[in-house]
């Protein structure tokens, strides 16, 4: 991503970080935060959430985040999902190094890689309820700093077709039913001669000795009459 996808960015800090404890799906915390927006197309808003923050075994961070955002008089409910990164090569403490009262967190960026969705009911503002932004990152746990970095991707608009058809446009013919584009020429319709007498089918092989026709059958053309001499 680069700084044109930049949808805006968010400073803040932890005002509390809430440990509740060691539940079956890792230790559980309840951290709060506080800032505002200092880029962007929300620039000035103030926003105030918390995280339901959890550690999982393998020291991954899981954010279940929610925002309420104010802009110009207009209130937005952010919900954020994703994961925090502990830096590279940092084991994180057991979790009873982390419940422990004496316990510090030490100085060291965290890893944010989220996304968000949005909810509002200000009409100016009603393209964030389709909108989806991706939250990238650092988080300081020792000293609460919190940088939030929003890019808004956006699909490329596909170049209209400029190709045109070689084929010349069907007009048709006078009386015809419309054709295909590719019939260029209307040609008249012959009819085909109708035999005399049954034909053998293609299947079976036709008899030396055909049948004459019956008096029933009607001929397909007038009969042939041998010229009168003068």
């Amino acid at each position: 991503m680069t700084d044109n996808d930049l949808y805006y960015r968010l400073d803040a800090k932890f005002t509390k970080l809430g440990p509740i404890g060691l539940t079956p799906d890792g230790i559980r915390m309840d951290n709060e935060f506080a800032g505002h927006i200092a880029e962007g197309v929300l620039t000035g808003a103030t926003v105030t959430g918390v995280d339901y923050f959890r550690i999982r075994a393998d020291g991954v961070g899981v954010v279940d985040g929610h925002e309420v955002l104010v802009h110009d008089g207009a209130t937005v409910a952010v919900t954020i999902t994703g994961y925090v990164l502990p830096p590279a090569g940092m084991p994180m403490p057991s979790p009873e190094v982390l419940l422990s009262p004496d316990f510090a967190w030490p100085d060291a960026p965290f890893t944010v890689e989220v996304f968000a969705t949005f909810e509002t009911g200000a009409p100016k503002l009603a393209e964030l309820n389709r909108t989806t932004v991706v939250h990238t990152g650092r988080a300081n746990m020792a000293t609460g700093e919190l940088t939030i970095y929003a890019h808004r991707r956006r699909q490329p608009e596909s170049p209209a077709s400029t190709r045109r058809s070689s084929r010349v446009p069907w007009t048709g013919c006078a009386g015809s039913s419309p054709r295909p584009s590719s019939a260029r020429t209307c040609r008249p319709r012959t009819a085909r001669p109708r035999p005399c007498w049954p034909i053998s089918p293609p299947h079976r092989r036709p008899s030396r000795h055909p049948a004459p026709p019956s008096p029933s059958s009607k001929p397909c053309s007038p009969p042939w009459s041998p010229p009168v001499p003068d």
